[in-house]
């Protein structure tokens, strides 16, 4: 699928979702059956990390996570405005 890809780790307690950490992807060609040839850290005083956090908390709530790891992977498409969060 064409795009950039996000992942968002989370721990929720006490049901309460706390991000840990949100990262690029720099995805490789398909050829080499590889997920991604480097990660980044997304920089979390920026808008777009809020953006992301919000998208991935809103995710796990839905689903009922009160305790414990979450992991959310998105992507993405260039053609995509702001995060309809």
């Amino acid at each position: 699928m064409p795009g950039t890809e996000y992942t968002v780790e989370v721990f929720a307690s006490n049901k309460r979702v706390v991000p840990l950490l949100v990262t690029r992807k720099e995805k490789v060609d398909e050829e080499t059956k590889t997920v991604s040839r480097s990660l980044w850290s997304v920089n979390p005083e920026s808008h777009f990390y809020n953006q992301i956090v919000e998208l991935a908390t809103s995710a796990f709530e839905a689903i009922g996570l009160t305790r414990g790891p979450g992991h959310l992977e998105l992507i993405l498409d260039k053609n995509v405005g702001p995060l309809g969060v």
